[in-house]
């Protein structure tokens, strides 16, 4: 019944185009789309009205863009068969920089302070090539994005070229909550350098919260609670004492009380005198 052309861009000036300046011309170009000449946009706008098909995409494809994008890891999935296949496999296997080696080893061997100013500068040089700026040492960094001419539509290029390169899911609203590249590069140092919490942190804290809510708990919970206690201290018992039978029969005949005592000295958990 009818025929959908999904078009690319056409190189003539139109009421669509008027307006886009040398920024957007470029973004267009970075996306892997050359401009269409009037006369080869006609002569698809023929074929494919008589090719029957549904819908169709009349577009000029530029190839070494898309090889780019392949490299930096944001090609479009849709788009990776146009191109050689060892790029992409090779280029989205790994999140990486300029220099080939991934981001997290660069940063493993730096100091604090060398870890931001490796990230700023990821930060600054990405800027950069959305905006077509030709280097990034003429971007300041602590300027809100939109200052420096970002929309909506570079604004998730960046994203996406620096979830490439980080490794990390990114939130689609990382430059308006981060609006600018200081501040980017305080929330990926954040990400990728903090230390890691020992796993037995939030078990502490649990522990803490039941501790300071015992004393409102109704005679039930009370109970429920003390025999899931009993059962948790029989299983630690199991995997750490070595005469494990004899310490989980001391613990299924424990009270309440001797329970939490435990928890008191073996985790230590302090309790008020109240308590």
């Amino acid at each position: 019944p009818a025929t959908s052309l999904a078009w690319g861009y056409w190189a003539q000036t139109s009421g669509l185009t008027s307006k886009l300046d040398d920024t957007d011309r470029a973004r267009i170009s970075r996306s892997g789309i050359s401009p269409l000449p009037t006369d080869t946009a006609l002569a698809l706008l023929d074929t494919a009205l008589a090719n029957g098909a549904p819908t169709l995409l009349p577009a000029q494809l530029n190839k070494p863009a898309l090889r780019d994008q392949a490299h930096n890891g944001i090609l479009p999935p849709i788009l990776t068969n146009l191109i050689n296949a060892s790029l992409t496999t090779k280029s989205t296997a790994r999140p990486s920089g300029e220099r080939g080696v991934p981001l997290s080893q660069r940063l493993q061997g730096l100091s604090e302070s060398e870890q931001l100013v490796e990230l700023l500068e990821l930060v600054r040089s990405n800027t950069a090539t959305v905006l077509g700026h030709s280097s990034p040492g003429s971007l300041q960094t602590d300027r809100g994005f939109q200052e420096l001419g970002l929309d909506s539509l570079t604004a998730v290029e960046l994203r996406n070229r620096l979830t490439a390169s980080t490794g990390l899911r990114l939130p689609a609203t990382l430059i308006f909550d981060h609006p600018t590249v200081n501040e980017v590069a305080q929330y990926l140092h954040e990400e990728l350098c903090a230390p890691d919490s020992d796993p037995v942190d939030p078990v502490l804290a649990e522990l803490d919260r039941i501790e300071r809510d015992f004393n409102s708990l109704s005679d039930d919970l009370r109970a429920n609670l003390g025999s899931r206690l009993q059962s948790l201290m029989a299983k630690l018992a199991e995997h750490s004492a070595p005469d494990s039978d004899g310490v989980a029969q001391q613990i299924e005949s424990a009270s309440d009380n001797e329970i939490f005592r435990f928890i008191d000295q073996e985790l230590g958990i302090t309790r008020s005198e109240e308590d």
